[in-house]
């Protein structure tokens, strides 16, 4: 898992490791060429469309109703790029249990444009909202230990940016990582008569589950089929009108708002055949994410392509992936790593 990007100064001391990397140019030309979405008020102000008063809680229609993951496309297509649905907790006086999705709502005379960054933020104003930095002047000597310990703008007496720093250490990927996740049960269950150490596995759990373990110790055949069965369950729940739909929300919805990979599962819940649907979970079963081997890092590929282009390609990344552990030795040991980069 080496490099490490960790770093810190609880000891009092600057990280010898760490460098200060001059990133001005980089920055400028990034700021030139991006565009991004803002609403435009009335009297000409632009605004962060995720402001919370963009937002409303869904209605109880909206709740139980099976547009909900159409909503959700729709959403997505009015902003572009992204699914802008977030989870909150329970708003005061609502009988809905779990959480709430908000539903993106402008109020009349507000409009959502696709504006250049250099249009609604000045360089300076542009690089702490990105990078968070706190600023120096021209002869300031930079804080490493706490103010500027991942770095910092520079500006001249006319307020202009003369110099951008970020603190790192060159080469390093990983900010941290561990083996499993101490809040997540371990889903790679093991063959009958095997059990895993107790730091393999969560506390509460059964030891016949493991984040780690070699190969042949794995019932690959079993993960995969579960998650097929179950995927057979949510499906025709969900195209027969017996949608269980607040457990479907906990699974598919779960995960940070932001993120892809929420919406495009519930795409494939909607959109794609039962066969299909029940395919890639089985695909998915054993792992999602990236995976190590012989030092080199491959990737599931996220990006702003389209939906249908995207989901080709995590389809091709799935069957890489299966058909990796399905070619190795059953001595391979096989880690689930969770890590922060």
């Amino acid at each position: 898992m080496a490099p490490f990007r960790d770093f810190n100064n609880e000891c009092g001391e600057v990280d010898e490791y760490v460098e200060s990397i001059d990133i001005l140019l980089e920055c400028r030309e990034t700021y030139l060429s991006e565009q991004g979405q803002h609403v435009l008020t009335p009297d000409g102000h632009f605004l962060n469309p995720f402001d919370g008063r963009f937002w409303r809680d869904e209605t109880d229609d909206e709740y139980n109703g099976r547009l909900a993951p159409a909503l959700e496309a729709q959403q997505r297509e009015i902003l572009g790029g992204a699914s802008y649905f977030r989870l909150d907790p329970v708003s005061p006086g609502s009988n809905k249990p779990g959480n709430v999705r908000q539903i993106f709502e402008l109020p009349s005379g507000h409009n959502l444009v696709r504006k250049n960054a250099t249009e609604v933020f000045s360089f300076k104003d542009w690089l702490q909202r990105w990078y968070s930095f706190k600023t120096v002047t021209e002869k300031e000597e930079p804080d490493l230990l706490n103010t500027h310990k991942f770095g910092w703008i520079r500006v001249d007496e006319n307020n202009n940016v003369i110099e951008v720093v970020e603190r790192t250490i060159p080469g390093g990927f990983w900010m941290w990582w561990s083996v499993g996740y101490s809040q997540d049960p371990a889903t790679w269950i093991l063959k009958k008569d095997y059990i895993a150490p107790d730091i393999f596995h969560s506390k509460d759990e059964e030891p016949g589950c493991t984040f780690c373990a070699r190969k042949g110790d794995l019932d690959i055949a079993r993960i995969r089929n579960d998650a097929a069965l179950k995927a057979k369950a949510d499906w025709d729940s969900y195209h027969t009108g017996n949608h269980r739909w607040e457990e479907l929300r906990k699974r598919n919805w779960a995960d940070n708002f932001y993120q892809d990979w929420s919406f495009d599962e519930n795409r494939r819940l909607v959109f794609h055949t039962r066969d299909k649907y029940i395919e890639h979970a089985s695909a998915t079963a054993f792992f999602v994410g990236d995976m190590i081997m012989n030092k080199r890092l491959h990737s599931l590929p996220f990006s702003n392509e389209s939906a249908e282009s995207r989901m080709a390609s995590q389809d091709i990344w799935f069957k890489f992936l299966n058909d990796t552990i399905d070619s190795l030795p059953d001595d391979t040991l096989l880690t689930h790593v969770v890590c922060g980069v």
